[in-house]
């Protein structure tokens, strides 16, 4: 699978790490999650995801509103 960053970098998922659970808003959700190369920690949404849960992402303050 290939993973393009908001920076438009495209690179390889490393694996797949399959469904994992995860939480927003102290409520359990299933994504399905890949590994990709990083220096830093980061967590990548997917636009699927992003509109499932119509989530807002404010860059500015460093947001994300459901």
């Amino acid at each position: 699978m290939t993973v393009i960053a908001i920076d438009g970098i495209k690179q390889k998922s490393l694996r797949s790490a399959g469904l994992v659970t995860v939480k927003v808003m102290d409520q359990p959700t299933q994504v399905k999650m890949q590994i990709v190369q990083s220096k830093d920690q980061v967590v990548i949404l997917a636009m699927d995801w992003i509109q499932k849960y119509k989530a807002v992402i404010n860059m500015n303050e460093e947001q994300i509103t459901f």
